[in-house]
């Protein structure tokens, strides 16, 4: 018995050493399924976007653009990464193997850079909206756009320059990677773009829950001053109609009048 649990301990440690994807089959389903769905959904996105007049014309359909073709070669990117555990020796260039993290850092930062845009154009137009116009046009969105996708690119090729790859290494991760790359370079990025959205979008709350507080009480005192009108409108209305009444009985007593006096005129006489 102690032997067969040193040989299933055996197995897998095996299994973790010259497979990296222990049970290959499922995963090998799953990230075909997410390319499929990466690749059909942002081909969708920018060809509604390239054919719908309606949608071009529309600024803040750039930056989605732009987000659906870097989520696209994201998951462009998986079928590369994905060749590493099927075909044999494919990371043994430096090329190829450096490739694979230059993809994927490219994809991903400049997804990250367009998500930043969409907030900061959705923050604009909340929060701003008298300015939008002026702030947002096509040409600062294609300004903006363009700096996204060069400091993506930018931080992307450092790993070119600056690894650890030589011949016998394996191409992982922590193997080829410097860590001060990671450190000082990839996770501020992208932890001080995930912080600034996550201000963008407080704020946008908070000024969406202001104005929907200021449209209740807005409603509130429209309806208060709608019941005070009424009211109003009410009363007039039954002065104007006591008004009409006693005109009419003034008017038909004066026409009573002269014929009272001239009956006790006849009277007299006789």
């Amino acid at each position: 018995m102690l032997t067969r649990a040193y040989q299933t301990d055996n197995d897998t440690w095996d299994c973790f050493e010259y497979e990296p994807y222990c049970g290959s089959t499922t995963w090998f389903v799953i990230n075909i399924f997410t390319t499929i769905v990466a690749l059909g959904g942002n081909l969708l996105t920018i060809g509604a976007i390239l054919f719908s007049r309606r949608l071009n014309v529309m600024i803040a359909n750039q930056f989605v653009f732009s987000l659906a073709v870097s989520d696209l070669l994201v998951g462009c990117s998986i079928p590369y990464h994905m060749a590493f555990y099927i075909v044999d020796h494919f990371g043994s260039g430096r090329l190829n193997c450096l490739m694979r993290f230059v993809l994927i850092s490219f994809a991903c930062s400049s997804s990250i850079c367009n998500l930043l845009f969409i907030a900061t154009d959705r923050y604009v137009a909340i929060v701003y909206p008298l300015h939008y116009a002026r702030l947002i046009t096509r040409k600062s969105s294609i300004v903006l756009i363009v700096i996204g996708w060069c400091l993506s690119f930018s931080i992307a090729v450092v790993p070119l320059l600056w690894n650890d790859w030589h011949r016998d290494v394996k191409c992982e991760l922590v193997e080829v990677i410097p860590h001060n790359y990671m450190n000082f370079v990839v996770c501020p990025m992208f932890i001080l773009i995930w912080v600034m959205m996550f201000l963008l979008y407080s704020r946008i709350c908070r000024e969406a829950t202001g104005h929907a507080r200021r449209m209740r009480s807005a409603g509130s005192s429209l309806s208060i001053s709608t019941l005070k009108d009424s009211k109003s409108i009410q009363l007039s209305n039954a002065q104007v109609m006591n008004g009409s009444k006693n005109a009419s009985s003034v008017c038909e007593s004066n026409r009573l009048m002269p014929a009272n006096h001239g009956k006790k005129s006849e009277v007299l006489r006789k």
